[in-house]
């Protein structure tokens, strides 16, 4: 059970931080729905063998959600234009001992979808942005764990390119 814990224990994203092309939004995010990673699948029934498999295709969509307490000029200026500009969340993950690890998502979105919710008197009203990832990378203390980038033909788990053969094959 250690070893699947780590050393450390299980660790607790405690806190996050969103930059949009470098400015801190810092006190306006309210939440951020991380990208489902899922490939897409056909299920094959071959001769000789005893029964169906799954063969792996290519990765669905990668979509992600944020949501601000804040009327935010520089993601509504975003909404259905090719910008590239990257948002990073910064993420602070406590550990059992204490110990705090950094946490870093890097996406390169296109804005498909703005949200401004529902506006009512006394109450915080949010905006919601759906976002369609070209990019992303997951980072747990500098350790690359995920990174995909759809239009380099590149996919990186736990730090392992497991998509370089399939660019070789292609000539890329």
């Amino acid at each position: 059970m250690a070893e699947l814990l780590g050393s450390k224990g299980l660790r607790v994203p405690v806190d996050f931080c969103v930059f949009v092309g470098g400015t801190s939004l810092a006190g306006r995010v309210a939440k951020f729905d991380h990208p489902d990673l899922e490939w897409t699948t056909e299920v094959a029934n071959l001769a000789g063998v005893l029964g169906s498999t799954t063969i792996k295709l290519d990765l669905k969509e990668l979509k992600a959600k944020l949501t601000l307490k804040d009327v935010n000029a520089t993601l509504m200026g975003m909404f259905g234009r090719e910008k590239n500009t990257p948002i990073v969340l910064r993420a602070a993950a406590r550990s059992l001992n204490d110990s705090v690890d950094p946490l870093k998502i890097t996406l390169i979105p296109k804005i498909t979808k703005l949200s401004s919710g529902t506006w009512e008197p006394g109450k915080a009203g949010e905006q919601g942005y759906e976002l369609d990832l070209d990019y992303y990378k997951y980072e747990d203390n500098g350790v690359t764990r995920f990174e995909i980038d759809k239009m380099n033909n590149i996919l990186i788990v736990d730090g392992v390119d497991i998509w370089a053969d399939m660019r070789a094959a292609l000539g890329q």
